[in-house]
């Protein structure tokens, strides 16, 4: 990769000496290109994504959920409470023993989700229907998960009319 950095950086180099002497369409053309080389030296940072790589459903275990709340994750906490309001007469447990779509609205990319993806690890996080998996993308790179019956990765997002 660093060595594919180096030749870039090069590239870059030529094309500003070449931008410096021309004027005109050629100019536009090498400024163009040197701006795509740019872009390219920073896809070298990645984002990680977190996906279902099984058929079955997106969700995280009742292990990966906890250890969120205890971070202080917020959309966990605030999962949880609107779980226990809605389970009023019963203990506040029974709500975390028997549900299997903790962390739906957390979005993928969350870095509090991802430490604690690597810290418990993607199998003890993985929900009752699922596998877990942390994917990693070109962070400059728009992106989403494309979903064919709760199996997922992740697709370059594209125009289209």
């Amino acid at each position: 990769m660093t060595e594919n950095v180096a030749n870039i950086e090069r590239l870059i180099s030529i094309l500003e000496e070449l931008y410096a002497e021309g004027e005109g369409p050629m100019s536009t053309n090498v400024a163009e290109v040197t701006d795509f080389l740019e872009g390219m030296l920073d896809s070298s940072e990645v984002r990680k994504i977190v996906v279902n790589k099984c058929y079955g459903g997106y969700s995280l275990s009742d292990a990966c959920h906890v250890e969120l709340m205890k971070r202080g994750h917020e959309l966990s906490l605030r999962e949880q409470q609107e779980e226990d309001e809605a389970y009023v007469d019963e203990p506040k447990w029974s709500a975390l023993s028997w549900k299997d779509s903790w962390g739906r609205d957390i979005p993928r990319d969350d870095v509090m989700l991802i430490e604690v993806l690597e810290s418990l690890g993607v199998e003890s996080c993985s929900g009752a229907h699922a596998s877990l998996h942390v994917t990693e993308v070109p962070s400059n790179v728009e992106w989403w998960i494309h979903e064919y019956d709760g199996s997922e990765h992740v697709e370059e997002a594209h125009r289209s009319w």
